[in-house]
Parts: C-alpha cells; sequence; structure tokens
C-alpha cells in the first residue's frame, strides 16, 4: 500500500510542478519559449546523468537504501524551490532536481516488480502507471487553481505531498533485494550454463 500511495502522490507532486514551473520562467522571470525549454533541458541533462548510476548503485548496495536517499534529497530541493530568486538559480536547482531526486526511479521499479509474482508483473505495472497518470492529472488541476490564487501557493502544496510520500517511504519501504544479488546471480547463471568449464558433464569429459 505504500509503494501505491507514494507512486500517487509522486503523480500528484509532478503534476503541479510540470504545470507551474514553466509559468514561473514567464510570470516571475520574464523569460519566454527557450528560457522554458531551457530549464526542461536542464532537468533532463541531470536525469540522464544519473539513472544509470543510481540503478547500478540500487543493485549493488540495496533498493531501499538509494531510495531514501532519492526521495529526500528531492524533498530539500522542493522545499528550496519557493525561495529562487532568479532564474539562474532555477536552472541549477531544476539540475539538481533532476540529478537527486530521479537517483532513485531505477530502484523505485525494480521495487515494484520485486514485491509481486512473475506472472503479475505486467499486470501491476500498467496499475502503477496508471495511478501515477492519475495523480498527475489531479495535480495538474490543482496547480492551476492554485496559481491563479498565488504564484508560489502551487510549489508549497507540492513540497507538502512530497513530504508525506517520503515519510511513507522511510516508515513503511522494506527492502526487497540482497546486495549484490545481481551480480551474484549472473555469476552463478554463467557458471551453471552447458558447456561452461565448470559444469559437471565438462569436468567428466568423454
Amino acid at each position: 500500500m505504500a509503494l501505491l500511495a507514494h507512486t500517487v502522490l509522486n503523480g500528484v507532486s509532478n503534476g503541479v510542478i510540470n504545470i507551474t514551473l514553466p509559468l514561473l520562467m514567464r510570470d516571475r522571470y520574464g523569460l519566454g519559449y527557450t528560457g522554458i525549454a531551457g530549464m526542461q533541458t536542464a532537468i533532463a541533462l541531470g536525469m540522464v546523468l544519473t539513472v544509470l548510476v543510481g540503478a547500478r548503485l540500487a543493485d549493488r548496495l540495496g533498493r531501499r537504501k538509494v531510495i531514501l536517499a532519492s526521495c529526500s534529497g528531492g524533498l530539500v530541493l522542493f522545499f528550496a524551490l519557493p525561495f529562487v530568486a532568479t532564474a539562474a538559480q532555477m536552472y541549477g536547482l531544476v539540475f539538481l532536481f533532476g540529478l537527486i531526486a530521479n537517483g532513485g526511479n531505477g530502484a523505485f521499479s525494480a521495487t515494484i516488480m520485486e514485491c509481486v509474482s512473475d506472472e503479475s508483473r505486467a499486470s501491476f505495472g500498467g496499475v502503477f502507471q496508471g495511478l501515477n497518470a492519475g495523480g498527475m492529472a489531479l495535480g495538474s488541476l490543482v496547480a492551476g487553481i492554485a496559481y491563479a490564487s498565488s504564484q508560489l501557493l502551487p510549489l508549497y502544496i507540492a513540497a507538502g505531498v512530497v513530504a508525506v510520500a517520503v515519510l511513507l517511504m522511510w516508515l513503511f519501504l522494506q527492502e526487497t533485494s540482497r546486495p549484490h544479488a545481481v551480480t551474484a546471480g549472473l555469476a552463478t547463471a554463467e557458471a551453471s550454463e552447458p558447456g561452461s568449464g565448470s559444469s559437471v558433464a565438462g569436468a567428466d569429459g568423454e
């Protein structure tokens, strides 16, 4: 249930941010379409640099550590958003957001898949994608309504939502894999393949 709730809350916060940040770049910092596109590019660059590294660390250190580190770092950045004074600061902050907050994406996906049986993984994957999309739809609606009252109100809402999501992870998230389990599993599979030097048939010979 914690994973389900986190997925919905994560969708809500993403929906709020996806609507609010471009509006802020235009209304508060006076940037045009190119400046808004640059913000999205900064987030994407941060994600590119961290996703593969975070997934590798999750295989070596365990899912829970990587997820909690990523979520907690993202929470700090969410609370910093309302205090950004210039467009340059916003570019730097969203780059860090992409770098830190998305580092646990691979670990979170793996945790979801490891919590269900093999034959149900596609179904559950669809459920989680649907919940995330529903959360984004709700967050987008909330952001539009809140922004009409205050430019910064959606950011405070997003920070509060993320705080609840992170709290759920700290309280209820359990480790679903052993450190080095993937590496050890690959080594075992290679050693047990037919024709390998360590197999019984290879050792006995003719």
